[in-house]
């Protein structure tokens, strides 16, 4: 666990630099790493680590403000997994700033990537530009790398993923309406496997409640392992329908 003190601040300090190197146009201040356009920053805060035998786990929560949501403030999260505390946070920031921080920058910032494509989706009748990417991963002692892969493949096959699973669920009858003037942070994450399933559905990170029917039609997977799929979008209204 982390504890109040320098041993938090200094490994908060891990985590909010690891942030920072991956925005050329970052400045840091206290927790807060500014990425540079249009006064988009995210807070970074270590939530807690613990050690077991074979890995240390580190919870990283974030809190992101500016651009496009305005006074809103928006909740993300991810862990990481690693030999000690200190590589476990830098392997979980990096994970989730080289994945998520391009979709923040196109979707709350306008600041789109050439090789970042938007996919089109509607939502409620209005039509969106969803900047979307993932974090995957399995939970199995026993799998090869390329099963994990193919484990993640499969999961993400079996939900109607092509790859990506937001813009698709967005179209089911269930998801939530999403307002039609301005964008929105939706995350998903579901783990599957072992005859369990778990589904988390935010909308500008605030849970969905009753998220699990989104994929109910779909079979709990009897695999020996747990696919964990964990997608971050940005949809941005474009026109009516």
């Amino acid at each position: 666990m982390v504890h109040s003190g320098p041993m938090a601040e200094q490994l908060d300090a891990v985590l909010v630099e690891t942030i920072a190197r991956h925005f050329p146009a970052a400045r840091i201040d206290g927790n807060d790493v500014y990425l540079g356009v249009r006064d988009l920053r995210i807070h970074c805060v270590v939530n807690s680590v613990r050690e077991a035998e074979s890995h240390t786990s580190a919870s990283l929560f974030f809190w992101i403000e500016g651009g496009a949501l305005g006074e809103r403030q928006v909740f993300a999260s991810v862990s990481g997994y690693e030999a000690t505390p200190e590589r476990a946070i830098v392997l979980g920031g990096c994970n989730w700033a080289c994945s998520f921080g391009p979709i923040l920058r196109a979707g709350l910032a306008g600041d789109v990537d050439p090789e970042l494509t938007s996919v089109a989706t509607v939502v409620g009748g209005t039509h969106f530009a969803v900047f979307v990417d993932s974090i995957d991963r399995t939970v199995s002692g026993e799998e090869s790398p390329d099963e994990a892969v193919e484990r993640v493949r499969q999961a993400r096959a079996d939900f109607g993923g092509n790859p990506w699973l937001l813009p698709h669920l967005a179209r089911a009858p269930g998801f939530p309406r999403l307002p039609p003037n301005q964008p929105t942070v939706v995350s998903l994450f579901v783990a599957d496997g072992v005859g369990h399933r778990t589904v988390e559905l935010k909308l500008d990170g605030h849970d969905v409640p009753d998220s699990d029917a989104l994929l109910s039609s779909v079979p709990v997977s009897e695999a020996g392992s747990v696919a964990m799929l964990r997608e971050l979008a940005v949809f941005v209204p474009s026109y009516p329908s």
